[in-house]
């Protein structure tokens, strides 16, 4: 018996899964996630999501540095500056003038309110992240390690000076015009085709180029290591890129390279740098008047590049003031180690360069960067400074993304999981690190608990904490570090008269007596302290023996 035909059903079934069109259902086959996943290149907004997500990074991270006050250097270059309550002076050109001028806009919008200075700071250090972020992926070509460098390089311990100190504006903005004429140069020279937009090809690559020289000028009056490092680097990334077009290159472009020569011929005749560098007095300036030689400024100077990496891998127990000791031989364990490593870079990089461009050019951009802050010509007063690794420490973070970025390719999510471990160490410790830059006394204080941790016996560091203790009116504790401060040496007349002022305040008169006698056993000539002691019989109401002292 034939079967019967079965009429086909044509009543729709309910689907199981929620259509991917359908604007109710946003989470269609992960669909949400998708289209937020900065670490997906497929997503069509991954360039969108990841500036977003860096820059709400940045900000988090650096955002307690509104609060600070002005401290450091910048009593000397702000407030005792009245340069900057003038708007003629923009006119008048200085070494450093890009940051004058932006404190000139911040006093005309602030007046001397800290806030405005620090909302500057932080703008640039966002700037400099999200500009970092389009130079890396256009060098990389990869979007994953362009987005692992810039939010290593947002978070940071290390940059907290360089974003906490308003007077260290000058590496910000040196950054962010490097990196700006960094990408105009680059966009310029890989543009393609008859016309761009409507514009005439020539026209657009002589505009890029023409706002690269711009940029590259606003940079060297930011900060004078730019003068060096973006050219070095252009150099090194036609070299590590594209070794085959280097002659051509040179044959297209090579008005753009002869102005950027000029101008770098020019600043150093006008800064009259290598004068300066080895004259005697400048190398007793660099050494805190140790020496007049320039070798024993060498040995210390590969000392310090143990310290920055010390501080790059490891950025804890950071301070502002990083002492240094003069060293006078290459067989000191500090410099021999630190030749050595640079020697084992050096050979890498020689015999890796073909096979690895990418790490080759961020241990280039990390070693010319650091090259100008280094005292290989003494220049700087400081042998190691946190904001000096402001700029350098950009190959640090690409070398380290590098390698972040090959786990990628093999396991993506032990990758992401690696990245957030290392940002989420790196935030609490950048945020704590602007705290401590937040006033004088938090930045002192911090500076001579550090040093005390190293040496205990510290005579300056107890006589500093002493002295803070003493303004914080915390007068206990200020008689404790005076006393530990004449334990170590009995002769420091100084400790002996904060002592006895100390006492004097605390209505301690007989202890402050006996800590001025003893002083007028040690000091040849004791006018001040006859008149102190004098002060002291006056509160006592012994006006005779005030009169006899005076």
């Amino acid at each position: 018996m034939p079967k019967k035909s079965r009429k086909p059903n044509t009543t729709t079934l309910p689907s199981k899964t929620p259509e991917r069109n359908n604007p109710l259902t946003p989470f269609a086959k992960g669909e949400f996630w998708h289209h937020l996943n900065p670490f997906d290149t497929n997503n069509p907004n991954y360039r969108t999501i990841s500036l977003i997500l860096l820059a709400t990074i940045a900000i988090l991270t650096s955002l307690n540095t509104l609060w600070g006050e002005f401290v450091y250097d910048d009593n000397m270059t702000i407030l005792e500056d009245a340069r900057i309550q003038d708007w003629h002076q923009i006119f008048h050109w200085t070494p450093r003038h890009i940051r004058t001028i932006t404190y000139i806009i911040d006093y005309h919008f602030w007046g001397l309110n800290p806030f405005g200075f620090h909302l500057t700071n932080l703008i640039l250090h966002v700037l400099c992240c999200l500009l970092l972020f389009v130079l890396i992926n256009i060098i990389a070509k990869k979007p994953q390690i362009a987005l692992f460098t810039s939010l290593l390089f947002a978070t940071h311990p290390i940059h907290s000076e360089a974003v906490s100190v308003i007077s260290h504006r000058k590496d910000l903005l040196a950054m962010s015009f490097c990196c700006l004429a960094f990408i105009l140069y680059l966009r310029g020279i890989t543009i393609s085709g008859q016309t761009y937009r409507f514009v005439p090809t020539s026209i657009k690559k002589a505009l890029l180029l023409c706002l690269s020289s711009i940029s590259y000028f606003l940079a060297m009056f930011s900060k004078e290591v730019a003068a060096v490092s973006l050219p070095i680097m252009l150099c090194f990334y036609h070299f590590l890129f594209e070794p085959s077009k280097i002659t051509n290159i040179l044959k297209k472009y090579w008005l753009y390279w002869i102005a950027g020569f000029i101008l770098i011929i020019a600043f150093f005749i006008k800064l009259n740098v290598l004068s300066r560098a080895f004259n005697p007095k400048n190398i007793l300036m660099v050494t805190n008047n140790a020496t007049t030689e320039y070798l024993p400024v060498f040995y210390t100077m590969l000392k310090s590049f143990c310290i920055y990496l010390r501080l790059l891998l490891f950025p804890c127990n950071l301070s502002m003031n990083y002492e240094v000791p003069i060293s006078t031989s290459l067989l000191e364990t500090g410099v021999l180690i630190g030749a050595l490593a640079l020697i084992a870079i050096i050979i890498f990089w020689i015999t890796t360069y073909r096979k690895l461009p990418g790490v080759c050019f961020a241990i280039a951009w990390f070693l010319v960067g650091w090259l100008p802050t280094s005292n290989i010509l003494p220049l700087v007063q400081f042998f190691v400074a946190e904001r000096f690794m402001y700029i350098p420490s950009v190959g640090f973070c690409l070398l380290l993304s590098i390698g972040l970025n090959q786990l990628f390719k093999k396991r993506k999510k032990t990758a992401i999981a690696l990245l957030f471990i290392i940002i989420a160490i790196y935030i609490p410790l950048s945020i704590k690190r602007n705290a401590d830059w937040n006033n004088a006394y938090s930045l002192r204080l911090d500076w001579c608990q550090k040093i005390l941790t190293k040496d205990p016996n510290s005579i300056d560091a107890h006589f500093r904490l002493g002295v803070i203790y003493s303004t914080k009116k915390q007068h206990e504790q200020a008689i404790s570090e005076f006393k530990r401060v004449i334990e170590i040496s009995p002769n420091h007349t100084e400790a002996y008269n904060c002592l006895a002022i100390e006492y004097q305040d605390t209505m301690q008169y007989s202890l402050a007596m006996n800590t001025y006698e003893k002083l007028m056993n040690i000091v040849p000539y004791p006018a001040k302290i006859h008149n102190n002691m004098g002060i002291l019989y006056e509160k006592q109401g012994q006006f005779v023996s005030a009169m006899v002292e005076y």
